[in-house]
C-alpha cells in the first residue's frame, strides 16, 4: 500500500476510532457517571480529532458524538430522538468544532508556510543540501548540489546508485560509510572528496543537522560547503612557503632548479619537469635540471640552439607562457618533435613558462603530464607566480656565484701578487745584477779592457737586457689579460698564414731542434689575431724547446674539428705527468726545473702558458694538454672557423 493511501485511510478512520474509543470508555464508566458527565469526554474527543485530523474528521467526530450521546445516554436510550437539549448540544459541538478548526487552520497554515519558507531557504542557499529518507535514498538535491557535482536532481533523487556516482572509488566509499556508521550520522565539517560528473574532484565539507534541527518529512538531512578552492589556496600557500624556505638555502642555479622541479612536479601531479637557462652569449638554452630523465638523454639534449623550433626556444623568444593541453594540440603545434618527445617521455600535455627578471627572459620552467591536462586560471596564475619565484632565486644564485667567483679571483689575485712580487724580486734581480756587475767592471778606472773583452761584456749586457724586456712584456701581457685590456683583433685568415708570419721567431727558437710543420692548405679559414696567435705558437714552441732534447723534432700540426680548427704543438721531451696537467696554465707555476734526458732545462718565469691560455680563450677557443702516454707532450688549442 502506498504512503498516500495509508495517509488517506488514517484521515478517514481517526474520527470513528476516537469516538468509538470514547464511547467504549463511557459505557464502562456509565454506572458512576452523572446525567451530564458523558457530554465532556465526547467534546474533548471531538476537539482532539479536529486538532490532529483537521476540520473534516472533526465534523465527522461531531456527528458521531451526537449520535452516540443521543442513542446511548439521552433518555429514552437506545432510540434516536430530537429533543430541545439535542439542538443545544449540537450547536455547542458545532461551535466548538468550528472554533478549533479556525484556530487549527490558522496555526496549520502558519506552520506549513514556515516549513515552506525554511525549505525554500535551505534549497536555494549557496550550499549543498542533501535530504535522505529512512532508507538512505536521496529525496532532495538542491541547485547548488547540481552545480557543484554536475549531477541533476533527476539523476540523483531516488537513485540507489547515487553513492557510486559521487564516490566511485570502492575503497574510499567503504571507508567513508564505515566512518559514517561510527559517527552515527552525527558530524560537523566532515570533508569528503566528491567526484563530479566530468571526473574532476571537489572537496565538500558536510554537516548533518537532522538531530539539531528537526524538519518534518526530512528524516536525514545535511548541508555541504564546497571548500575545494580554500583547500587549494591552503595547499598553495603551504607549497609557496615550502619553496621559499628551500630556495633561501639554495646557493647555486643547479640547487634552485632542483628545488623548483621536485616541488612543482609533485604538487601538480606531473611526471616530468625542466628548468633551463638561456645562454645569450652562445645563443643556446641549457637544461640545468630535468626530473625523471636518465643522465644519457639529459646530456644528449642538454643544449638547444635558439634557431631550433621547440617550446623552450619559443618561450625565450616571445617571453610568453605556452599551454598545451592535449596530445593532438602538441602534434599540431610542434610536429617536428612532438612524436619523438611522446615516444621518449610519454608526454601529452605541458606548461612552459618564462623565467623573467625586469622584463628580460633568462630561462624557462616547464612541467609535463602523461595525460591530457587543462589547467584552470588559478593554476596558471600560481605556476606563473612560481616561475617568478624561480627567476628571482636564479638571479640571487647567480649574484652569489659571481660574488664567490669574484672573491675567488681576488684570492687568486692576491696569491698571484705575492708570487709576482717574489718572482719579480728574483727574476729581475738576476739580470739586473749581471748588467750592473759588467757595467761597473767596464767603468772601473783601474782596469783597462781590450776591444774583444769589451764586446763580450756588452753582448752579455744586451742579452740580459733582452731577458728583462721579455719578462716585463710577459708581466704586462698577463696584467692586461686579467683586466681584459690586451688588444686582440681577430681577422679571417688561414692557419698556415699565421704560422708563416711567426716562422722567423720559431726558427730562431729551434736552432738545435727539427721544426716540422704539418698543416693542410685546404683547412677552413679561422677567425684569429695574427700577432697574438703567433705569440701563442712561439710560447708553445719555446716551452717545447726547453724540455725536448736537442736534435729531436718539434711538430706543429692542425686539423678541422667541428666548428674549430685544432692546432697541436708536440715534442719528444719528458712529457707532463697527468697529475700536473691541470696546473701548467696557472701563472708562476714551474713544473720542471731539473736535468732530464741529458738536457739541462732552463728555468722560466712560468707565465708563457698562462698568457697562451688567456689569448686563446679571448678569441673564443680552448687550450689543453693532450691525454697521451709519456714521453713527449702535446699541447693543443682551438681557433673558431670563419662563419660563412
Amino acid at each position: 500500500m502506498s504512503l498516500k493511501r495509508q495517509s488517506m485511510l488514517v484521515y478517514w478512520l481517526i474520527a470513528p476510532f476516537s469516538i468509538g474509543l470514547t464511547l467504549a470508555f463511557m459505557l464502562l464508566m456509565r454506572p458512576w457517571m452523572t446525567t451530564t458527565g458523558y457530554y465532556f469526554p465526547f467534546l474533548a474527543a471531538t476537539i482532539i480529532t479536529t486538532i490532529y485530523g483537521g476540520p473534516v474528521p472533526g465534523f465527522l467526530a461531531t456527528f458521531l458524538s451526537i449520535l452516540a450521546i443521543n442513542y446511548f445516554f439521552e433518555p429514552p436510550t437506545y432510540e434516536l430522538t430530537l429533543a430541545k437539549f439535542n439542538l443545544v448540544q449540537t450547536f455547542i459541538f458545532i461551535f466548538a468544532n468550528l472554533l478549533v478548526s479556525i484556530i487549527y487552520r490558522r496555526d496549520r497554515k502558519a506552520l506549513e508556510l514556515s516549513e515552506i519558507r525554511l525549505r525554500r531557504v535551505l534549497e536555494n542557499m549557496p550550499v549543498l543540501l542533501s535530504v535522505n529518507d529512512e532508507n538512505g535514498v536521496r529525496m532532495i538535491w538542491n541547485k547548488e548540489s547540481e552545480q557543484v557535482t554536475g549531477y541533476s536532481a533527476e539523476e540523483v533523487i531516488g537513485n540507489l546508485n547515487t553513492p557510486k556516482l559521487l564516490y566511485p572509488d570502492p575503497e574510499y566509499r567503504a571507508a567513508m560509510v564505515a566512518e559514517w556508521e561510527t559517527r552515527a550520522g552525527n558530524y560537523r565539517n566532515w570533508e569528503w572528496k566528491t567526484t563530479r560528473k566530468d571526473g574532476t574532484e571537489r572537496i565538500i565539507s558536510w554537516s548533518n543537522l537532522s538531530k539539531q534541527v528537526v524538519i518534518p518529512g526530512w528524516p536525514d538531512w545535511a548541508l555541504g560547503i564546497d571548500v575545494t578552492e580554500a583547500k587549494r589556496s591552503e595547499a598553495r600557500n603551504h607549497l609557496l612557503h615550502s619553496i621559499t624556505a628551500a630556495l633561501s638555502e639554495a646557493l647555486t642555479p643547479e640547487q634552485v632548479a632542483q628545488v623548483i622541479v621536485d616541488k612543482v612536479v609533485s604538487a601538480f601531479k606531473g611526471h616530468m619537469g625542466t628548468i633551463a637557462l638561456y645562454r645569450e652569449d652562445q645563443k643556446v638554452i641549457e637544461i640545468l635540471n630535468r626530473l625523471n630523465v636518465n643522465d644519457e638523454d639529459l646530456e644528449r639534449y642538454r643544449f638547444t640552439p635558439m634557431d631550433f623550433v621547440s617550446p623552450l626556444t619559443d618561450v625565450v623568444r616571445s617571453g610568453e607562457p605556452i599551454w598545451v593541453e592535449t596530445a593532438e594540440e602538441y602534434v599540431r603545434r610542434y610536429p617536428a618533435i612532438a612524436q619523438l618527445v611522446q615516444l621518449l617521455t610519454k608526454t601529452e600535455a605541458f606548461a612552459c613558462l618564462p623565467l623573467q627578471i625586469r622584463g628580460r627572459t633568462i630561462g624557462v620552467m616547464s612541467i609535463s603530464f602523461p595525460t591530457s591536462r587543462q589547467l584552470d586560471e588559478d593554476e596558471r596564475s600560481f605556476l606563473l607566480l612560481l616561475a617568478q619565484q624561480c627567476a628571482q632565486a636564479m638571479e640571487r644564485a647567480n649574484l652569489y656565484r659571481l660574488e664567490a667567483e669574484a672573491r675567488l679571483q681576488a684570492e687568486k689575485a692576491d696569491a698571484r701578487k705575492t708570487r709576482f712580487v717574489g718572482m719579480v724580486s728574483h727574476e729581475l734581480r738576476t739580470p739586473l745584477t749581471v748588467i750592473k756587475g759588467f757595467v761597473t767592471t767596464l767603468m772601473a778606472d783601474d782596469v783597462t779592457f781590450d776591444h774583444e773583452n769589451q764586446q763580450e761584456y756588452l753582448e752579455i749586457i744586451n742579452e740580459e737586457a733582452d731577458k728583462l724586456t721579455d719578462l716585463i712584456t710577459q708581466f704586462l701581457d698577463l696584467s692586461r689579460l686579467e683586466e681584459n685590456t690586451l688588444p686582440i683583433t681577430p681577422e679571417n685568415q688561414p692557419v698556415l698564414e699565421i704560422v708563416k708570419n711567426a716562422m722567423s721567431q720559431l726558427k730562431a727558437l729551434t736552432p738545435n731542434h727539427h721544426l716540422q710543420v704539418d698543416i693542410p692548405a685546404d683547412l677552413p679559414w679561422v677567425v684569429a689575431d695574427t700577432l697574438r696567435t703567433g705569440q701563442v705558437l712561439t710560447n708553445l714552441v719555446g716551452n717545447a724547446v726547453r724540455y725536448a732534447p736537442p736534435t729531436t723534432p718539434i711538430t706543429i700540426s692542425a686539423q678541422a674539428n667541428d666548428r674549430f680548427v685544432e692546432v697541436n704543438v708536440a715534442d719528444c721531451g719528458p712529457g707532463i705527468p697527468p697529475e700536473s696537467r691541470a696546473l701548467v696554465f696557472e701563472g708562476f707555476v714551474q713544473l720542471h726545473n731539473e736535468h732530464r734526458n741529458g738536457h739541462n732545462v732552463s728555468k722560466g718565469v712560468g707565465l708563457g702558458l698562462t698568457i697562451c691560455k688567456g689569448i686563446v680563450e679571448a678569441q673564443g677557443g680552448q687550450i689543453w694538454v693532450q691525454d697521451k702516454l709519456l714521453p713527449g707532450a702535446t699541447i693543443s688549442f682551438t681557433l673558431p672557423i670563419q662563419k660563412v
